[in-house]
């Protein structure tokens, strides 16, 4: 095998569970919406919300490696859905403590969990026509820049309020574009939680870049 087929691989492992676990959001909201509580998540116990979640997780994170790779689509699922729990594990011994008790499950458990829907989805995504998979991914970019964007749009919203009260809301209304960028930047920075910018900048470059892939896969101008 040559130095190309095995960047192709290398690639499909890494990029597979990024995908996944960013594509799999709109998902998570909908999980919500449906109980009609936040389910998902959290100090993720043993809940079926959740266990649907890392299974649609799995398949997400899986269906991209066997598109990348398309050779050994199960395997690469696989391999690319494990190597969550490796990035867990370096963490951990990173951080020179145990990380992974501050989740009432092991995150092994939801990675296992996961597994055989990568394989599922590393298969499909090798066998799939490239046609066929374009429309896919232009789909699921949509859906992951309305969701993303919606949902952190309404997190901003919170975010100016909670600083500057009613007017500072009606003003970041006016102001949507500069809201949009400026507020998860703020919540960062200011109070240490980057969950916003990841939501909005994550969500549009992957849905973004979902889009334009499945667009040229689909024959798109």
């Amino acid at each position: 095998m040559g130095r190309g087929p095995v960047l192709r691989l290398a690639a499909a492992v890494l990029l597979g569970p990024l995908i996944g676990n960013i594509a799999a959001i709109p998902f998570a909201f909908a999980i919500d919406v449906a109980y009609r509580a936040n389910v998902t998540g959290g100090q993720w116990k043993l809940t079926t919300p959740n266990v649907i979640y890392s299974a649609i997780t799995g398949l997400l994170t899986g269906f991209p490696a066997g598109l990348i790779a398309r050779r050994k689509g199960a395997l690469i699922g696989a391999m690319a859905q494990l190597l969550l729990l490796a990035v867990f594990m370096i963490a951990s011994i990173a951080a020179n403590r145990d990380t992974l008790s501050a989740y009432e499950v092991h995150p092994a458990t939801w990675v296992l969990i996961g597994l055989l829907p990568a394989t599922v989805g590393g298969r499909v995504g090798e066998r799939l026509p490239m046609t066929a998979i374009g429309r896919f991914l232009q789909g699921l970019g949509v859906a992951v820049f309305a969701v993303t964007g919606l949902w952190g749009f309404f997190l901003c919203l919170d975010i100016v309020t909670k600083v500057a009260g009613f007017w500072g809301l009606v003003g970041a209304i006016f102001l949507t574009p500069v809201t949009f960028i400026a507020a998860p930047l703020y919540a960062g920075f200011a109070w240490h939680n980057w969950f916003p910018f990841i939501l909005n900048y994550g969500g549009g470059i992957v849905g973004g870049a979902l889009m334009g892939i499945g667009a040229k896969l689909g024959g798109d101008e």
